[in-house]
């Protein structure tokens, strides 16, 4: 908005100077100019902040954000003139609205002093309001962590990053990933955000709301980097994107784009609208994760990372069987178990294999099939193994592939295993170890 109306004054300007003028008629003319510059960029400001709210300050608490008391209760959306019942008393927002965004105490309705301060952002996901299970905070950091995203800075002269976040869910993700790439743009326009719109119904867009969001449009397309998260139901997505703007002042809200549909079809879309590959990195959590492969592959650009959240390990032998099956070009770096107790992740072996020969005698048909000799070989098993046998409760998995082109793909795994279909899954298969050692015991979030 700033730039188009300066580049009216200049067009006002030239104007002026290519007339045959008297000096003083041409002063004037350019006082006009000026004058007329300055109210429309006047009017233009009121339009934008008018029906929309003050500038954000990120120093003081606001209207909008979420506190946490005592470090243990997140306060609801602070709102002037709107009181919070707790057991200590009423919580009057007043008193937090427009206070330096540092820790501090204010006295409840009993007089009882409670400490108020910003929630981590860990914090925020574990105890915000939910529809569905989020990524927590641990889990969130270290899927972020694998991505390996180096941003540029703003202004630099290389391709945007840009991340599908497919399962937007509660959130938890979203934000993580935007935290890590928000560095690459520009400072957002100190403006308020744009009104949600409601869902489902038709609503009139006021003047001076469709000046805010052209605003916004205008820098959204000089972002270098942005997060596409996209989810199938309309109400979750919603309330994640309610819950992004609530957090510090929509801090990460502008890097994100919100997308409500199925994802399939959301590629499909953006591939026929570029005509090539656009996506940097890929992260899944969705049902059925293994059925939006090869759509979701087509929209990655070479060497791009596919990283899927899952609670269970046989979704990953599903993933691995399909990327083999249909030979698509990704090569599966790790598969890792996140849970507590695990500091870094445990290391799965998840592959698909020709079992080596041994001296022992061959297992029994119960336990793992042998080809025919019709088959012209053995047949292709599923490894699936943690590679440390430790008892862990809660988390889920993730695994990683990235994509490379058909030339570059090794043929053989670094065990010697060649890559091929499976026909059977053969989950847990002991590694040696010592009599004392017990089956890993794992389970679901």
């Amino acid at each position: 908005m700033v730039m188009n109306l300066q580049a009216c004054y200049w067009q006002l300007a030239d104007d002026s100077k290519g007339d045959t003028k008297s000096d003083n008629q041409a002063n004037d003319d350019m006082a006009q100019t000026e004058a007329t510059f300055v109210r429309s960029f006047v009017g233009a400001a009121k339009a934008a902040f008018s029906s929309a709210g003050p500038v954000r300050d990120f120093a003081r608490f606001a209207e909008g954000d979420r506190v946490l008391i005592n470090d243990v209760k997140l306060l609801d959306p602070l709102k002037q003139g709107k009181t919070t019942e707790w057991k200590h008393g009423h919580i009057s927002h007043d008193s937090i609205i427009g206070a330096p965004a540092r820790r501090f105490k204010i006295l409840s309705s009993r007089g009882v002093a409670l400490t108020v301060n910003h929630p981590t952002l860990e914090q925020f996901v574990s105890l915000s309001p939910r529809h569905v299970t989020p990524i927590y905070g641990q889990y969130a950091a270290f899927i972020v962590n694998q991505l390996d995203v180096h941003v540029s800075p703003p202004g630099s002269a290389s391709s945007p990053l840009e991340i599908l976040d497919a399962g937007t869910g509660h959130g938890s993700l979203t934000m993580h990933l935007a935290r890590a790439i928000a560095a690459a743009n520009s400072p957002p326009p100190a403006l308020p955000h744009p009104r949600m719109p409601q869902a489902n119904l038709a609503s009139t867009t006021t003047q001076d709301e469709a000046a805010l969001a052209d605003v916004w449009k205008q820098w959204k397309e000089t972002r270098n980097a942005v997060i596409h998260t996209v989810e199938a139901q309309d109400v979750w997505g919603r309330a994640a994107e309610r819950l992004i703007r609530s957090f510090r002042q929509g801090l990460y809200w502008p890097h994100i784009d919100f997308n409500i549909g199925n994802v399939d079809e959301w590629v499909g879309q953006k591939l026929a609208e570029r005509g090539q590959a656009f996506l940097s990195a890929v992260v899944l959590d969705l049902p059925d994760v293994h059925l939006h492969f090869p759509q979701v592959l087509a929209a990655m650009e070479e060497d791009a990372r596919l990283v899927i959240y899952t609670a269970s390990i046989t979704q990953l032998c599903e993933c691995e069987k399909l990327v083999e099956a249909r030979g698509l070009p990704l090569k599966q770096e790790k598969v890792v178990e996140l849970g507590s107790g695990i500091s870094d992740g445990r290391i799965w072996n998840v592959r698909v294999t020709v079992p080596r020969a041994r001296s022992r005698p061959a297992a029994s048909p119960s336990t793992l099939s042998s080809a025919s000799p019709d088959d012209g070989g053995p047949e292709k098993v599923m490894i699936c193994r943690p590679k440390v046998f430790e008892r862990v409760v809660g988390g889920g998995f993730i695994g990683i592939w990235r994509k490379t082109s058909p030339v570059s793909r090794p043929a053989e795994d670094p065990d010697g295993g060649k890559l091929s279909t499976a026909q059977d899954c053969v989950e847990f298969e002991p590694a040696e170890r010592g009599d004392g050692d017990k089956e890993p015991e794992v389970s679901s979030r």
